[in-house]
């Protein structure tokens, strides 16, 4: 495999380095991402990256800097020219300037967008993994409201047949892995009328959006059995009633230990409860994240059995079961009415957490 000099920079500073989250050479920043479902992160070793950002001074113009990300295999992911003066260095982050490329994998190239002071400007070109077109974005200043808007301008299918010309047909939409995810019409480059989805996450689910002039009016969803599921949100996660931090602060002062309990503060603290918030919103399946003491147990599932019901997790209306994850240390800031708490929750498909992938 043939490597550029920049890739080689790349893995000789890595070395170097000892793998830490941001590595500064001379006036080169290097960063790891790790992708996710809305986007992509910050993380802290290559292992645990999808791609390697690296940021290096502009040979033309100190007012410009060069970003170039990687995929792991060295191949080029993206190449763009950021605005120095936006360099935000703890975070890798940078606004563009001109022409940007993302590429697939393969290297064939995945989208074309042009930026100006930021914003994207002008046309933006998709392509399918085969390298046919696939969509174009108008983007827009509109400046009597000092705004920018987005139009759909034209849209291709697999077999390269145009679908939609000049902002008026059909378009369709897809996931990472190039599923087929939503469909429908548009006019004037804007979404209109009946959309219909399919969810290929726990148990797959069928969706409806209905929109007028781009705005989402109603939304109903179907289970694998058929069942109906009017929704307004996308994607709502499993709450309590009171809200999360109610819910724990609630929990950890009703905990009374009998005098003489051998169970400490720092026990207590030290514990994560863990458990399942059910289709229909009760509680159940309640454990701990490590063992605790017996009588220390016994105390905390006769308060999980007093908790009162959650809104279920739902998407696309359909109810989920969801895990759910808290720590008993309440952190308080110091001067301040402010506390922290640590928490997760992950809707789950045969017992096992997903990611949601929504549209």
């Amino acid at each position: 495999m043939r490597f550029s000099s920049a890739f080689k920079r790349i893995v000789l500073l890595i070395a170097f380095f000892s793998i830490i989250g941001v590595v500064n050479a001379q006036d080169t920043a290097m960063y790891f991402f790790r992708n996710i479902a809305s986007g992509c992160r910050l993380v802290q070793t290559v292992d645990s990256a999808d791609f390697i950002r690296v940021i290096t001074p502009s040979e033309s113009s100190e007012k410009f800097v060069n970003v170039n990300e990687y995929f792991k295999n060295g191949k080029l992911k993206f190449k763009a020219i950021g605005i120095a003066e936006s360099f935000r260095k703890s975070k890798g982050l940078v606004s563009y300037q001109g022409s940007c490329i993302d590429f697939f994998p393969s290297g064939k190239r995945r989208v074309i967008a042009n930026f100006k002071d930021g914003q994207k400007d002008g046309l933006e070109y998709f392509y399918y993994p085969d390298g046919k077109l696939y969509l174009v974005i108008n983007h827009k200043e509109i400046k009597q409201y000092a705004s920018h808007e987005s139009f759909i301008a034209d849209c291709y299918d697999r077999n390269g047949n145009q679908i939609c010309k000049d902002g008026k047909g059909q378009v369709i939409e897809y996931n990472n892995e190039y599923n087929d995810i939503i469909s429908g019409p548009v006019d004037k480059g804007k979404r209109e009328g009946e959309w219909n989805g399919t969810f290929f996450g726990p148990d797959t689910i069928k969706y409806k959006f209905i929109y007028k002039k781009d705005v989402l009016k109603s939304g109903v969803g179907y289970d694998k059995l058929g069942n109906v599921y009017p929704f307004k949100d996308s994607y709502n996660t499993a709450k309590p009633k009171k809200g999360y931090y109610d819910f724990i602060i609630d929990f950890k002062r009703n905990i009374k230990m009998p005098k003489n309990s051998g169970v400490s503060k720092a026990m207590i603290d030290s514990a994560t409860i863990v458990f399942i918030v059910g289709k229909e919103g009760f509680l159940k399946e309640f454990e701990t994240f490590k063992p605790v003491p017996a009588e220390l147990m016994s105390v905390l599932k006769m308060i999980f059995d007093k908790c009162e019901k959650w809104e279920p997790t739902s998407i696309y209306g359909v109810p989920m079961e969801t895990k759910v994850a808290f720590s008993l240390n309440v952190t308080s800031y110091p001067n301040s009415n402010h506390m922290r708490i640590n928490f997760s929750i992950a809707p789950l498909h045969n017992g096992i957490p997903v990611e949601t992938y929504l549209y």
